[in-house]
């Protein structure tokens, strides 16, 4: 679970790299499990935590679920790469847990179906009508 490139980056001390390692595995959207298990695995191979992490660049973070989304999310995980702080990444986990965990996954897709079967009873009620009226014009001019 542990991506090898990181593996290098932490025997070589490569802080640097180790953040752009993370930058390419949050990109991908993962399950907070892969974040965490990629963060303790720097941190017990003597990453210390302290030349991880930055100062926190003060930007308040939403809290409201309705507001995390894959836009929300990604913009997040682009500023990490400039300011790569513990509160940046406890968001990030937290918006990956409600956006990328399998169950929430499961129910977004459910959602995503119920639209998409929504819009098409929509699109056939405006097939209908649309029909109706052209029926009726066609009457009017026989």
């Amino acid at each position: 679970m542990v991506v090898d490139t990181l593996k290098d980056c932490v025997r070589n001390q490569d802080i640097g790299g180790i953040k752009s390692v993370f930058f390419i595995i949050l990109s991908r959207r993962p399950s907070p499990e892969k974040i965490n298990a990629n963060l303790n695995y720097c941190f017990a191979n003597g990453i210390d935590k302290n030349r991880l992490f930055v100062a926190h660049d003060g930007e308040i973070f939403s809290d409201n679920v309705k507001d995390w989304n894959i836009d929300y999310y990604s913009k997040q995980v682009g500023k990490i790469r400039n300011n790569f702080s513990r509160e940046r990444m406890a968001q990030v986990i937290k918006m990956a847990d409600y956006l990328f965990a399998e169950d929430n996954q499961k129910r977004a897709e459910a959602k995503a179906n119920q639209r998409a079967k929504t819009d098409k009873n929509d699109n056939t009620i405006v097939y209908i009508v649309a029909g109706a009226i052209a029926a009726l014009i066609a009457f009017l001019f026989i």
